[in-house]
């Protein structure tokens, strides 16, 4: 574990966690300072952020980050306003949120709190974790369907749908494989449910085109 000081105790105790049963717990524990940026995360958070992007991160790798520049960039909006939110108003926000492997469908949810001086904490916990279901049928990884001319492979930020390009019209399908070994550079997008799941008052608007284009529409 990370030497923490005194100060990030103080803090997760206001929030009702001892840094002992912090580092005990099941849950992913996070906490941001006043400007977002990560001062104490648990073991879970740190698997939790490596099956997110991938890739290894440690705790003394994520110390120090803003936790937006650890959120896909479609979904940064979303998520900047929500914590705004919290720390102007102090009211708790919960939200789910899909992590899911090739395997298994996985629903995690966040709680965010405010804590003395604009501090916030956030609890990752899951919520639901079973085999995909007929609704998203496995598809097989063709790369001359998903990835385009210059390589690029474009999947949704939430549910990890990759983007068919190769049909004249835009699908989203599962295709698991890309989960574990993407066939081309990896653009983050949002397919247009989840798209209109995050933004429904942009999604209304004849405005939309910045955001419209982060999501791969």
């Amino acid at each position: 574990m990370p030497p923490y000081g005194a100060e990030v105790g103080e803090r997760l105790a206001g929030a009702g966690w001892a840094l002992a049963d912090a580092e005990k717990a099941t849950a992913g524990i996070c906490l941001l300072n006043a400007d977002l940026r990560i001062v104490y995360c648990n073991g879970a958070w740190e698997r939790q952020e490596r099956e997110k992007s991938g890739a290894a991160a440690s705790r003394e790798e994520l110390s120090g980050v803003a936790i937006l520049d650890r959120v896909a960039e479609p979904l940064r909006p979303f998520y900047s306003r929500r914590f705004s939110e919290v720390k102007k108003q102090g009211q708790e926000w919960e939200h789910d949120y899909e992590l899911s492997s090739a395997e298994k469908l996985r629903m995690y949810r966040l709680k965010v709190k405010r804590v003395a001086d604009s501090y916030l904490l956030l609890e990752s916990r899951m919520a639901r974790e079973a085999a995909h279901g007929a609704e998203r049928p496995a598809m097989p990884a063709v790369k001359s369907l998903y990835v385009t001319e210059n390589g690029t492979l474009t999947m949704c930020s939430h549910c990890r749908r990759a983007r068919c390009v190769g049909l004249g019209r835009t699908v989203w399908n599962w295709v698991p494989e890309y989960l574990s070994a993407p066939a081309g550079r990896v653009s983050q997008g949002l397919c247009r449910e989840c798209f209109a799941h995050f933004y429904p008052e942009i999604n209304r608007t004849p405005h939309a085109d910045g955001l419209g284009r982060a999501a791969g529409r």
